[in-house]
This record gives C-alpha cells, sequence and structure tokens, in this order.
C-alpha cells in the first residue's frame, strides 16, 4: 500500500487493553474522599452511583453522543457528597487509578517505536466518556507518552465514532487530508468504517479473526507485526 504521510489509532482493544476495571472501588474511593452527607447510607450511595454508570454505559453504546465522565461524577457528588468543590479532572483520574489497569497490546510498543523513527505523525481517537487528559496519563504509564502529537476522547468532543465530524477534526489536527490517513481500530463499524466515511483509509485491527461484517474493511491484520509489514 501507498505509505501514510499519518496515521490515527483507536485506544482501546487497540493500543491498549483492560485488564481490571473494578467501578466498585472507584465510586468508594470518591465518597470517602468527598464525604457523604449526613442524610445517606454509604451503601445505598454507592449503589445508587454504579446504577447511573450502568445505566449510562448501556446508553452510549446505542447512541452517537458521547457522556463525560465528569458530568457523571458532579452527579453523585452534587447528590451525595459533602465537598462540592472537587476538582473533577482529579476525581476523575484518582477514580481510574483505583479502579481500572490496562496494559499493551503485544506488539505494539515496536510499531510505535518505528513510526518515531520514521517521522510519521500519529495521533489517538478514542471512544471513551473519559477525558483525553486521563487518556493521556494512562498512555504515559506504558512509555506512550511521548509517542502521539495529541489525543482525543469523544468525552471532550460530545461526539462518538462513527460520525465524521470527529475524524476531521483529527485529520485537520494533524494538518493533513483524509486521503492522506490511514486510521487503524479493532471495531469494524466505529472505526473502519467510520473513518472511511470520512475520506481515510481503514486498517481493521482484527486479532481474534471475526467474520467480517457487511462492509469490508479495505485492509485487516490480525497483530502488530502484519502492521509492520503493511506500511513498510
Amino acid at each position: 500500500m501507498t505509505s501514510p504521510k499519518g496515521i490515527l489509532f483507536d485506544l482501546g482493544d487497540t493500543i491498549l487493553r483492560e485488564v481490571e476495571y473494578h467501578p466498585s472501588a472507584g465510586i468508594a474511593r470518591l465518597l470517602d474522599r468527598t464525604g457523604l452527607r449526613p442524610e445517606h447510607n454509604r451503601e445505598s450511595a454507592r449503589e445508587a452511583s454504579l446504577a447511573l454508570l450502568s445505566e449510562i454505559r448501556a446508553m452510549r453504546d446505542s447512541e452517537i453522543t458521547e457522556f463525560p465522565f465528569q458530568s457523571l461524577l458532579r452527579l453523585i457528588v452534587d447528590r451525595f457528597c459533602i465537598d462540592r468543590e472537587i476538582s473533577l479532572a482529579d476525581a476523575e483520574l484518582d477514580f481510574w487509578k483505583t479502579s481500572a489497569r490496562m496494559e499493551p497490546q503485544p506488539g505494539i510498543a515496536a510499531v510505535l517505536d518505528g513510526l518515531a523513527h520514521r517521522d510519521i505523525p500519529i495521533g489517538v481517537v478514542s471512544n471513551a466518556m473519559f477525558s483525553s487528559r486521563l487518556l493521556v496519563w494512562e498512555l504515559g504509564r506504558h512509555g506512550f507518552g511521548d509517542a502521539f502529537e495529541f489525543v482525543i476522547s469523544s468525552a471532550d468532543y460530545g461526539l462518538q465514532k462513527p460520525h465524521p465530524a470527529i475524524f476531521l477534526a483529527a485529520a485537520a489536527r494533524l494538518g493533513l487530508t483524509p486521503p492522506e490517513i490511514l486510521f487503524v481500530g479493532d471495531n469494524c463499524r466505529k472505526d473502519v468504517q467510520g473513518a472511511r466515511s470520512a475520506g481515510m483509509r481503514a486498517v481493521w485491527y482484527n486479532p481474534t479473526q471475526e467474520a467480517l461484517p457487511g462492509e469490508t474493511p479495505t485492509l485487516q491484520i490480525s497483530n502488530w507485526e502484519e502492521f509492520r509489514t503493511l506500511v513498510g
């Protein structure tokens, strides 16, 4: 294939994969940090917060708009907590540190290192309730903090992939036209078809070798060594 002038990556299950996620621990940490108002019971507040989180996560899976995690935190804090002036950005990161653990996908570090040596600008476009600030922090934990020109989270834009607007915003930030950009992601509809609808080329990262859905992606790979061969 013709070498792209820029590359955009999805994050979850593409660059990093989730190993642990215990939102109950994160909510408990939030309530401990902010203090519980005397009219509320700690266990019922925790259960109500978790129920709201589950409802929002289910809702966002079927919609194109995004619900930022910091908005969820505001709903919890205003309802249950004494300290209502807490920094939502700091509370978001505190929740994440308490509840989640991710690790790099096998082979991705070598891919990012190779692209850095070739001076190809790369960025991240992620569907996430969590802010780009948090995603940058998580990438930094794994030594990828300086690998990307920018990290875009749908939480900061209000729209999820596959809406073309979020892809076009990323293209503008790279300073390239969509046909000059290759997008790589694990979700065929949101990543591959979304990128193509914005005029980009796309690669489906498909390590489990799922059957193709209705529209065939431009290309697909099952591991990152195949990607290194693909882009030369």
